[in-house]
């Protein structure tokens, strides 16, 4: 019984495409910003995606950023950036992208930043990132 798990095992291994693909991404655990003065956010998103199926994959890869998303909408701001492409058997595509989110809060106080970076295709990957923003005048 072993022995034919084993070869059934050996034959899916065999005719099964295997693809190697990441994400990361980083913001600051908590960015200090002072009421009335022009900042911004910072991101990294870094991707990987390697194409060993065999045929032409289509992929899609969103980097966003959403800042204060829980505060009243007006102050709520999120970034957004998806890279759209083709890839071809045997190619890698490996990107980093920096972001930058800027704001202006006439507020003091706390508000939550939250990150991802995401593929979609015939392989998935989601890597995501939260943090705070401290506006106050110190």
């Amino acid at each position: 019984m072993k022995k034919k798990l084993a070869l059934v095992c050996a034959s899916l291994l065999a005719s099964t495409a295997f693809a190697a693909t990441s994400t990361t991404v980083y913001i600051q655990d908590v960015t200090h910003a002072r009421p009335n003065v022009p900042y911004f956010i910072s991101t990294k998103h870094t991707y990987s995606v390697q194409n060993d199926s065999g045929s032409v994959q289509s992929v899609a890869v969103c980097m966003t950023t959403a800042l204060c998303y829980n505060a009243a909408s007006q102050y709520k701001k999120i970034l957004q950036s998806c890279d759209k492409f083709d890839l071809q058997p045997g190619e890698v595509k490996n990107i980093t992208n920096n972001t930058r989110l800027d704001f202006n809060y006439p507020f003091t106080g706390w508000c939550d930043v939250a990150a991802s970076t995401e593929v979609f295709g015939w392989q998935h990957s989601l890597a995501t990132k939260n943090g705070k923003l401290k506006v106050s005048p110190n």
